[in-house]
């Protein structure tokens, strides 16, 4: 099976994790401006937020051609109030974390393109904890027509990057994925990265 290169503190996410990716990705995207488009009952309905996130990645995650990334760090014992008001009263007094110490701080989600060789061999471990949650996916929180500007007004940009990506059959050595999402929890600093080491939007796998 084909393995990920190897980045301190980031590995593939797991569907066991969905709880908190969901948890991650609402602090996080809180502080876009698309979030309060799209998302104007969010205060009223902090629970559909969150489960809106956990379909979303879940989506992502068995999905062949997408991967969905995490990064760990040691937890802030503090970040239930370092979020908004209403996802604070969702969100766990202390956040759980793993046997190593640590709790997931920041998710991104990559879509492989055509006939990537990595289509299907990245797959996460681990079984759901979301179930069939998605057949009373409520999305009290959202505005419908808002979701469908936003759809419209991104549409051309979105088709214009994958029609300008490179494609996989024809690269021998590197495959390139590209970065869907990405959010981290607030109350987290990632590391800091150079300008120059920088990703561009292209992920590149090398062989």
């Amino acid at each position: 099976m084909d393995s990920l290169p190897k980045i301190d503190g980031v590995r593939l996410a797991r569907l066991d994790e969905l709880d908190r990716i969901a948890l991650v990705a609402a602090a996080g995207f809180f502080y876009s401006p698309v979030f309060h488009f799209q998302r104007p009952h969010y205060d009223a309905f902090p629970e559909d937020t969150v489960a809106s996130y956990q379909a979303e990645y879940k989506v992502a995650m068995l999905d062949p051609n997408s991967i969905v990334l995490v990064a760990e760090q040691i937890p802030d014992e503090n970040e239930t109030n370092k979020v908004y008001k209403a996802l604070q009263r969702l969100g766990p007094s202390k956040p759980q974390t793993s046997p190593d110490g640590k709790v997931i701080v920041g998710v991104a989600s990559i879509s492989l393109p055509p006939h990537s060789r990595r289509s299907g061999v990245l797959q996460p471990k681990g079984t759901s904890t979301y179930g069939t949650q998605s057949e009373t996916l409520q999305q009290r929180d959202q505005s419908t027509k808002g979701g469908e500007l936003y759809s419209e007004a991104t549409a051309p940009a979105k088709a214009k990057q994958v029609l300008n990506r490179p494609n996989a059959a024809h690269h021998a050595c590197c495959t390139s994925g590209l970065l869907e999402t990405w959010t981290r929890h607030k109350a987290y600093k990632l590391v800091h990265t150079p300008r120059r080491s920088r990703p561009r939007p292209y992920w590149r796998f090398r062989c």
